[in-house]
């Protein structure tokens, strides 16, 4: 009788992020590839609710080895999850990935701590970046 052999299939390695923050801006060096970021921040003043915040940028550092299914995620105080974005990120060995997302027009209904989010597969890679997001005391 002729054994069955184990399939040698391999697992992908977790993906996990190394840095996950809200800035500003961001810029890339052309000649040593290193970023740059430009006003890092975790609390919007707004004058009124509903307010729209001006385009910033989340970035993240990944590291892992292989295509990973990526989600960026807002947290609102009440638990709504609203899906940001979606893309497939590609980690190869001894270098990061990294996720540098333009987020524009995000509307904040009324003040509190939200939160931002980067998933593989709806889990997590990093502790989400919270964003507090407050009533701008009256100008005097």
């Amino acid at each position: 009788m002729a054994k069955r052999r184990k399939s040698k299939q391999r697992r992908q390695p977790p993906v996990r992020a190394v840095l996950l923050t809200a800035c500003d801006s961001a810029s890339r060096d052309p000649g040593t590839g290193k970023v740059t970021l430009y006003g890092l921040f975790d609390i919007i003043w707004a004058k009124e609710f509903p307010t729209t915040f001006r385009p910033f940028v989340l970035f993240a550092q990944l590291a892992g080895h292989g295509k990973y299914p990526i989600a960026v995620e807002l947290r609102t105080p009440n638990g709504r999850v609203e899906k940001l974005a979606e893309i497939e990120v590609e980690c190869k060995p001894r270098a990061f990935a990294v996720i540098e997302a333009t987020l524009a027009g995000l509307n904040f209904k009324r003040p509190g701590d939200y939160q931002l989010a980067v998933t593989c597969r709806r889990r997590d890679l990093h502790e989400p970046k919270t964003i507090q997001v407050r009533q701008a005391p009256p100008k005097k």
